[in-house]
């Protein structure tokens, strides 16, 4: 993940994660590469998907499942670090 600097608006998604297993694989990058996320994630990214945005276009969302390298330790721990910042700054 980047660093989250300067007046960049985004939507940090909290939600409980349930099972560790990640059994549902997503796309991502326009279908360049994919990875496995947990049922609980699945169910988040669907309902954000299907829901019609609020502000008529979608803000960038930070979603910890998807923007920290959980299979990367030094990266998850770094990250976790940074939690309490990142949902601070949010919209």
């Amino acid at each position: 993940m980047g660093d989250l600097v300067g007046n960049h608006t985004y939507d940090a998604i909290s939600y409980v994660w349930g099972s560790s297993s990640r059994s549902t694989k997503i796309l991502c990058d326009h279908y360049t590469s994919s990875l496995y996320v947990t049922p609980n994630l699945w169910d988040v990214l669907a309902k954000l998907a299907s829901e019609p945005s609020q502000l008529g276009g979608r803000r960038p969302y930070w979603i910890d499942g998807l923007c920290i390298d959980q299979e990367n330790k030094e990266e998850r721990g770094h990250q976790v670090r940074k939690m309490s910042k990142i949902y601070r700054r949010a919209a």
